[in-house]
């Protein structure tokens, strides 16, 4: 039987020579990297992953915060959007916030409306002989709708009765609703005497102030009166100073 001897030709020797070589060149590359020899070129782009990278080995010295931007967040110190943060465009809940559904500091919520002062010039006018007390440390009769909403009352008046001045529309009660509060700091006292004109004691009646929403009637939609029940001495002064209601929608 005649055995074959399989000699490599010129070629092939040639080829099996450089594919040793070639794995050998890869194994010391692999093995025996020089320090600091790779670089942005031996790194394919988007090849290193998060499990590639040590724990808070980026620090905020490395980044580029003028190109970081975070929309939303639920905790931040500085955010457009927040539910919690320290200061904020917009919050659930900040110290400091262009506007915020509750905050410290809103520079987005509205400022309330000056006081509206009964009697000038665009303003609602006095009624029934309604003026002012005019002493030093009174305050002119006026009103106000706060940011939430709530119509504020002020002032001190003397020498009339019923209609002191209508509000106006936005600044009434809900249609149809009237309201009963007790006037602040007014000093009435009556005198209760006897038969003989003798004076038994005094007692302190406080005054009532209703406030009537829209449709009464255009003499009585939005009018802040002196109930008829109440007791006030000519000259004493009603105060509408503490009376606050919700404007009607």
């Amino acid at each position: 039987m005649k055995r074959f001897r399989l000699t490599p030709s010129h070629s092939m020797a040639v080829a099996i020579v450089a594919l040793f070589v070639a794995l050998g060149g890869t194994g010391y590359a692999a093995l025996s990297l020089p320090k600091n020899s790779v670089g942005t070129q031996q790194i394919r782009n988007r090849s290193i992953n998060t499990a590639k990278l040590k724990n808070h080995a980026v620090t905020k010295a490395k980044l580029n915060l003028a190109g970081v931007t975070v929309p939303a967040a639920t905790t931040a110190t500085t955010a457009t959007n927040a539910t919690h943060a320290a200061t904020a465009d917009n919050a659930t809940s900040a110290a400091h916030a262009s506007s915020a559904d509750t905050a410290a500091t809103a520079q987005a919520l509205a400022a309330p409306e000056p006081v509206r002062l009964v009697g000038a010039a665009g303003e609602p006018a006095f009624q029934n002989s309604w003026i002012n007390h005019g002493g030093s440390a009174d305050e002119p009769a006026g009103f106000y709708k706060d940011q939430a909403g709530i119509v504020h009352l002020q002032g001190q008046v003397v020498d009339g009765s019923g209609v002191i001045f209508q509000l106006p529309p936005g600044e009434r009660p809900d249609g149809g609703k009237i309201l009963r509060m007790p006037a602040a700091s007014c000093d009435c006292l009556k005198s209760v005497t006897d038969s003989g004109g003798d004076m038994i004691f005094e007692v302190v009646l406080n005054a009532t102030v209703v406030i009537e929403g829209s449709g009464f009637g255009p003499t009585f939609d939005g009018a802040v009166i002196l109930d008829s029940n109440s007791y006030l001495p000519s000259g004493n002064a009603l105060s509408l100073d503490g009376i606050s209601f919700r404007a009607g929608s």
